[in-house]
């Protein structure tokens, strides 16, 4: 081996250094670059596993919340069923008393027409009772002057009967009355009677 052959090898050995040399402090560079980077991340991460755990507690709460929502809703559901059928049972109960009411009404328009009718009628016995009434006084009047009449005959009727017994007495003593005086006597004793049984 000659002298620059060995210059050359050296030569080549020192730029591969060299090379080398400078390929380490940029791979060193990028590496201390790389673990400040990979630092950074494994921060981002920590803050990342932070945020996922609050997220999984919020959606356990979330979950929670829904679950007592979806109990509440059947509840809920339950309840408007049971007011349906409530609603429903209302209904046909208005509907019944509709009918009723319906009925009712009809019943208060007969009663009505009955109620003029009775009134109708009441109007004309109220004027029958007013005639009655009316005819009654006048009876009343007319009895009153019979009455009034019956007491005068009584009273002539018992003076004829005076009167016979006084000329019954005559005769029985012996006394005489003419026969004009007689006839006179009877004849009023006969008009006496026959007016007091006229009544």
């Amino acid at each position: 081996m000659n002298k620059w052959t060995s210059i050359s090898i050296i030569g080549v050995l020192a730029i591969g250094v060299i090379v080398a040399g400078v390929l380490y402090a940029l791979e060193s560079s990028n590496l201390k670059a790389a673990e400040s980077e990979i630092v950074t991340l494994e921060g981002n991460v920590s803050t990342l596993e932070g945020t996922v755990s609050t997220l999984e507690t919020v959606l356990a709460a979330e979950e929670a919340e829904v679950t007592r929502l979806e109990t509440e809703l059947t509840a809920e559901e339950a309840e408007v069923t049971r007011l349906e059928g409530e609603l429903a049972t209302a209904e046909a109960e208005v509907t019944r008393l509709e009918t009723e009411l319906t009925a009712a009404q009809a019943e208060i328009t007969t009663l009505e027409a009955d109620l003029a009718t009775a009134e109708a009628e009441v109007t004309r016995l109220e004027g029958e009772l007013a005639t009655a009434e009316a005819e009654v006084t006048r009876l009343e009047g007319q009895l009153s002057t019979a009455e009034a009449e019956v007491n005068l005959l009584t009273g002539q009727l018992a003076a004829a009967e005076d009167t016979l017994d006084t000329i019954w007495q005559e005769v029985r003593t012996g006394g005489a009355i003419s026969g004009s005086e007689a006839v006179d006597l009877l004849n009023w004793i006969r008009g006496v009677v026959a007016e007091y049984y006229s009544y």
